[in-house]
């Protein structure tokens, strides 16, 4: 791969992610028409490895890697040993790499490469069982600043309408910009408020859902237009 793809920010809209687990969920990508999604997210946790630069170059878009820990939801074999050589081979050649910011303490010396490079630094924090207030949001969002993020990617669980109101207030003039997202009971409707509202990455399946309350990528995508096209004249 001769050029690093260009890095994903600043953009002036939010990008809908069309994420990918498996060599089928690439050959989808790369026949979607152009404009269908934004960016890519290759889940080598999921894949195994790297594709290879003409299957990448296939798919036209800007990608985002993502080894995810087991513990955050990636795939139980891969152990921080295994993952190490992966994100490695990204640096660089992403359009963004994320990293959970769990681990970014130990994960110093990738995240300076990642710096170095032409690659974004997203820290990301999954909770699958519920969902901070919005001071434990905004502690996370400062420690992902302190450990250098570029995106602070936030994804959790609501138990009670509320708390996704609580979180907007994150996409209120964030210090850096900010992906939020909701998982379960509310995720469908809570994901295209939060992408509606600013959240700059905005992730649905290709295949199937990777976890409940997810969008299919390419509806998102037209569904995220129409919340947010203007012009429109009449009453209630």
């Amino acid at each position: 791969m001769a050029d690093p793809t260009p890095t994903l920010f600043p953009t002036s809209s939010p990008l809908v992610v069309a994420v990918v687990e498996s060599r089928r969920g690439l050959e989808m990508v790369a026949n979607l028409p152009p404009g269908a999604v934004d960016v890519c997210e290759l889940r080598l946790d999921r894949l195994g490895c790297l594709p290879d630069a003409d299957t990448i170059g296939s798919l036209a878009l800007p990608w985002i890697a993502t080894v995810r820990d087991p513990s955050e939801g990636g795939d139980r074999d891969f152990t921080a040993t295994r993952r190490a050589p992966l994100f490695q081979q990204c640096v660089g050649l992403a359009a963004a790499i994320d990293v959970e910011l769990e681990n970014a303490t130990a994960r110093q010396e990738l995240i300076r490469e990642i710096q170095a490079s032409n690659s974004s630094l997203i820290l990301s924090f999954h909770d699958f069982q519920s969902a901070p207030d919005l001071k434990s949001a905004r502690t996370l969002m400062r420690r992902a600043v302190d450990n250098g993020a570029d995106i602070f990617k936030l994804a959790v669980t609501p138990q009670r309408p509320s708390e996704i109101g609580n979180l907007l207030e994150l996409l209120d003039d964030p210090c850096i910009p900010v992906s939020l997202m909701a998982m379960g009971r509310w995720g469908l409707a809570a994901r295209l408020l939060y992408a509606a509202c600013g959240s700059v990455l905005n992730y649905g399946w290709v295949e199937e859902p990777v976890v409940s309350g997810q969008w299919e990528a390419t509806e998102l995508k037209k569904q995220l237009a129409r919340v947010t096209s203007t012009g429109l004249t009449g009453g209630g």
